[in-house]
């Protein structure tokens, strides 16, 4: 009986020493992937490090914060956290300028004028909008900036197009170069200049803040399905965090309204984002934006007319650009990163000791199979059901002792 009892007693232990090692189970991750400083960087305690995360990481790991496991050379866990990277940018402010439609006239020339009059002068002329007004078929207009007397060209007979067909629309031009003049005068070849609602100039000035690092991702067309109304088009996106759309099309002239849609499965799509593109003349805007998302799948529902389909001839996207920032110290020359587990991950409550400004990135290496992960008795994913044999071994044991020992027992019979 002392020995059924030593058995179990070991058996117990063993099975503890399991379940203690699997407080980080590395066989869950089925990817591995190294990171090491530059030779020339010298890794020092206090000092904070960046891991970019490129698109296989997000392609493999669901959730950036928990779904990962860094360790370091002596093989401890490496806390981090995942941040943003920011980035100084310029965003360019439109403001609109105070003035008046001063004269309308016909030049010596023939051409028909209008001018209109800043109420400040110096200023800089980015972007005239024409609001209402119908131009006849093939009229040229010319765009000149100057003070009565003498004329700098901003626009120099620009044939327009025909937008009948697009409805309603006020058409911007933005035009080259700074120029700073008193007076804005619209010139047309053919007919007269019609009449306008109204007159928009505008300053465009570039503002700067503080945001966040924009970087392309990888976008894949897996298909896309056309009609007379809407061209729908399917990407394969890798869970990339992705704010921008950006479409090429081939068109000449286009106004389209681009509704954005997201999925994990391809059956169920959830709305991202919606907005407009258009090209009429020199009047441009071709992406859209929308709230940070990650969808392994996207789906762009383009509105067409059937007398102008759509024809895209690239798509790109773009999203904020991710750090895990982790701190320097003994064994961080080099860390192992593993990733794509196999189940869920717990949350892990990382506490970083700084998350300043990195000094510098570590260089990662392709992602390779983890070892680790295979069935196996030096696999930890195979030591829950080795736990298990020894316990259902153990029974069997005991069974077999305790049936000998009954065996024994009625073999020695008392006297009568």
């Amino acid at each position: 009986m002392f020995r059924l009892w030593v058995l179990l007693f070991f058996i117990a232990m063993t099975f503890t020493a399991v379940a203690d090692n699997n407080a980080v189970d590395l066989s869950s991750f089925r990817l591995v992937r190294h990171a090491e400083l530059p030779g020339d960087v010298r890794n020092s305690s206090g000092k904070t490090y960046a891991i970019g995360l490129d698109e296989s990481f997000f392609q493999t790991t669901e959730n950036p914060v928990n779904d990962i496991c860094i360790l370091d050379n002596a093989g401890n866990i490496v806390p981090f956290v995942l941040k943003k990277i920011p980035a100084v940018i310029e965003s360019p402010r439109e403001n609109q300028l105070a003035g008046k439609i001063v004269s309308s006239q016909q030049l010596p020339d023939g051409r028909n004028a209008l001018d209109f009059e800043l109420a400040e002068n110096g200023k800089t002329i980015s972007l005239v909008e024409l609001v209402g007004g119908k131009f006849a078929a093939g009229t040229r207009l010319t765009i000149a900036v100057g003070d009565g007397r003498s004329w700098q060209i901003a626009i120099d007979k620009l044939q327009l197009s025909n937008i009948s067909k697009l409805g309603e629309l006020n058409r911007r031009f933005p035009l080259r170069g700074k120029l700073t003049g008193k007076i804005v005068r619209l010139i047309v070849e053919k007919g007269d200049f019609p009449p306008l609602e109204a007159v928009r100039v505008f300053e465009v000035q570039p503002e700067t803040m503080q945001g966040t690092q924009v970087r392309d991702y990888a976008v894949t067309v897996l298909g896309s399905k056309s009609d007379d109304n809407t061209l729908k088009i399917v990407c394969n996106t890798n869970n990339t965090p992705l704010t921008k759309i950006k479409l090429n099309l081939t068109n000449q002239l286009y106004l389209n309204k681009v509704t954005v849609l997201g999925s994990s499965d391809r059956r169920k799509w959830q709305p991202i984002g919606s907005g407009s593109i258009r090209k009429i003349d020199l009047d441009r805007i071709d992406t859209i934006e929308f709230p940070e998302s990650r969808y392994r799948f996207i789906m762009l529902n383009i509105e067409q007319q059937p007398e102008n389909p759509v024809k895209v001839l690239a798509i790109q996207a773009s999203g904020p650009a991710y750090n895990w920032l982790v701190n320097g110290g003994r064994n961080r020359d080099k860390l192992t990163v593993y990733c794509q587990p196999a189940i869920a991950q717990s949350p892990v409550n990382h506490q970083l000791v700084t998350a300043g400004k990195p000094q510098n990135s570590y260089i990662l290496s392709d992602a390779q199979p983890n070892k680790l992960h295979k069935t196996g008795v030096h696999d930890r994913s195979s030591w829950n059901h080795l736990a298990g044999a020894l316990i259902v071994l153990a029974t069997f044991l005991a069974t077999v002792l305790l049936t000998t020992h009954v065996k024994r027992s009625n073999q020695i019979l008392p006297e009568d």
